[in-house]
C-alpha cells in the first residue's frame, strides 16, 4: 500500500530483481524511466499544496532518510533516495530566496545519502557523481555545515581503493572544513586514525583517534546512530581497526566487546568489520584456524542484501594472510567469491 512503511522481508529473487534494478537505474543523476513506479509502493509522492509545506516535508523526509541510513539495506534505500530527490529537485526553482537555502541544503543531503550508498556498494563513479551534486546544492544554500558533511562521507571513496595518501588528504579537508562534533571532524580524524596504522605512522595514528574522541565528546548525543553522527560505539570501530593495524590486539578486543553489542540491529556493515579485526587478530596470534572460522562466520551472518562487497574486499584481504601463513582458508574464499557473486549478478562492474 502506498505509504505504508512497514518493514517487509524480501524473498532472495525480489532482493536480486531490484538489485539489477538498481544497477541500471543508478547511473549519473539521471532519474530513468520506471525509477518512480519501482518506488511507489514505498512511499507517497511529494507533497502538495503550499511551498512552504512542501519544503518542510522535504526536511521531514531528510530527517527520515537520516535515521534510516545506517541499518536499511541498500536495495530499500536507493529508490526511496531517488523519487524523494527527483519529487523535491523542483523546488530548488519554486521558492524565494526566504525557503531557498532550506531547500538546497535538504537536496544536498539526499544526494550525499545516495552517494553513501553506491560508495558501499563500489559503484565509485556514481557515488562521485552523486556527491558532487550534493555538494553543488550545499554551495548555492550557502551551509558550510552540510559540505562538511560531504566531505567527511566522500573520504570513505578513497578508503574503499586502498588509498591512505588520499585519505589522510580528503579527511584533513573535511576537518578543517567541519564544526567540532560534526561528522566531517569525527569522521574525518578516526578515518585518518585508520589510514596512519596502515601506514605504520603509529603516534600520528593515536593522535588522530584522540582527535576523533574530542569531536565525539563534542556532540549532543553519543548514543543515537544516524547519517549524520559519530556514536561512541562507532567510533570504536574505527579504533578496533587502528589498534589490530598495529598489532595492538588487546585493547583492539577491548572496543570490539563495547562496541559490537551496542551496535542497533540492521548496522551489519560496521558490525562484520569488528568481526573481521578480531579474526585477522587471531590468525596474527597464532590461531590462524581460529581467524579462518571467525571470518567465515561473520559472512555467513549476512543477508544477501546486506553482503556488500566492501566486506568482501576486508575478508579477502584477511584470507591472503592467513594463506601467507600456510593454512587453509578455501571455505572463507568461496564465501567470498559468493558475495562478489551477487554484485556482478547486479550488472555492477
Amino acid at each position: 500500500m502506498v505509504g505504508d512503511d512497514r518493514v517487509m522481508t524480501p524473498s532472495e529473487d525480489e532482493i536480486m530483481r531490484r538489485r539489477k534494478f538498481l544497477a541500471a537505474a543508478v547511473v549519473g543523476l539521471t532519474v530513468p524511466r520506471g525509477v518512480l513506479d519501482s518506488a511507489a509502493r514505498l512511499e507517497p509522492a511529494g507533497a502538495a499544496g503550499s511551498l512552504a509545506r512542501q519544503v518542510a516535508e522535504l526536511e521531514e523526509t531528510v530527517h527520515a532518510r537520516a535515521l534510516e541510513f545506517p541499518t536499511t539495506p541498500t536495495v530499500d534505500q536507493l529508490p526511496r533516495l531517488l523519487r524523494d530527490y527527483a519529487g523535491f529537485r523542483r523546488l530548488s526553482g519554486a521558492v524565494g530566496d526566504h525557503h531557498r537555502f532550506r531547500v538546497e541544503h535538504g537536496l544536498s543531503q539526499l544526494c550525499a545519502f545516495a552517494g553513501g550508498n553506491m560508495a558501499t556498494w563500489q559503484d565509485y563513479d556514481a557515488a562521485h557523481a552523486w556527491y558532487g551534486a550534493g555538494l553543488s546544492h550545499a554551495g548555492r544554500g550557502r551551509s558550510r555545515e552540510s559540505a562538511a558533511w560531504i566531505a567527511g562521507r566522500s573520504t570513505l571513496l578513497a578508503v574503499h581503493r586502498g588509498d591512505d595518501q588520499q585519505v589522510l588528504h580528503d579527511a584533513a579537508y573535511a576537518v578543517m572544513l567541519s564544526p567540532r562534533g560534526q561528522l566531517g571532524s569525527t569522521l574525518g580524524n578516526a578515518l585518518a586514525a585508520a589510514a596512519l596504522a596502515r601506514l605504520g605512522h603509529r603516534a600520528a595514528a593515536y593522535q588522530a583517534l584522540d582527535g576523533a574522541r574530542r569531536a565525539v565528546d563534542a556532540q549532543s548525543d553519543q548514543e543515537t546512530f544516524t547519517a549524520y553522527s559519530m556514536p561512541w560505539y562507532r567510533l570504536g570501530t574505527f579504533a578496533s581497526e587502528m589498534h589490530t593495524r598495529l598489532g595492538d590486539f588487546e585493547q583492539a578486543r577491548s572496543y570490539q566487546d563495547a562496541s559490537l553489542p551496542a551496535y542497533p540491529p540492521g548496522a551489519d556493515t560496521d558490525t562484520t568489520f569488528l568481526r573481521l579485526d578480531r579474526a585477522e587478530a587471531m590468525a596474527r596470534e597464532g590461531y590462524p584456524q581460529e581467524g579462518v572460522e571467525q571470518a567465515t562466520a561473520a559472512l555467513l551472518a549476512l543477508s544477501p542484501e546486506k553482503s556488500a562487497p566492501i566486506l568482501a574486499d576486508r575478508a579477502e584481504e584477511v584470507a591472503e594472510m592467513i594463506d601467507a601463513d600456510g593454512s587453509h582458508t578455501e571455505h572463507l574464499r568461496s564465501i567470498v567469491r559468493d558475495v562478489r557473486r551477487n554484485k556482478r549478478d547486479d550488472g555492477s562492474s
